[in-house]
């Protein structure tokens, strides 16, 4: 469910935690009452302090996507899906344009971003994850 933290990324550790499971629940692969890993294991598997995971559940508490039941654990809260799916959906806008201004300046065509948007698409990792060979491999190609 969680993956590791992208430390090449320009995106807190915390915050790439937050986003993870606002994505999550996003997708409907986490659902209003399912259990996140414990800080503990979520730390192991993120591959960050424990505080960091600690921060992340609190701000997504604070945000009402997750709640903490004493002795239960960290759940999906009631309305965590629809607000992190509107978070996902207010926020997808800015960061595509801003990739493809970014690709436009780096001199690719509407038809390579299309192309490229195709093979990230069909790839099976986290939002932050490197770029797997088969993405790099195609940009080096239209270049």
């Amino acid at each position: 469910m969680l993956t590791p933290v992208n430390m090449e990324s320009t995106v807190a550790a915390y915050v790439q935690i937050e986003n993870h499971v606002r994505y999550l629940i996003s997708a409907g692969v986490l659902k209003e009452g399912d259990l996140l890993p414990s800080v503990r294991v979520a730390a192991g598997k993120c591959g960050v302090n424990a505080n960091t995971v600690t921060k992340a559940y609190r701000d997504l508490e604070l945000m009402n996507i997750v709640q903490t039941r004493r002795g239960v654990g960290v759940t999906v809260a009631p309305g965590g899906e629809k607000l992190s799916k509107e978070f996902v959906r207010n926020s997808m806008p800015q960061k595509i344009f801003e990739a493809t201004r970014e690709a436009a300046a780096a001199g690719f065509t509407l038809a390579d971003i299309q192309k490229i948007v195709k093979e990230s698409k069909g790839v099976d990792c986290g939002p932050y994850d490197a770029a797997p060979d088969t993405v790099l491999k195609l940009a080096r190609s239209l270049n």
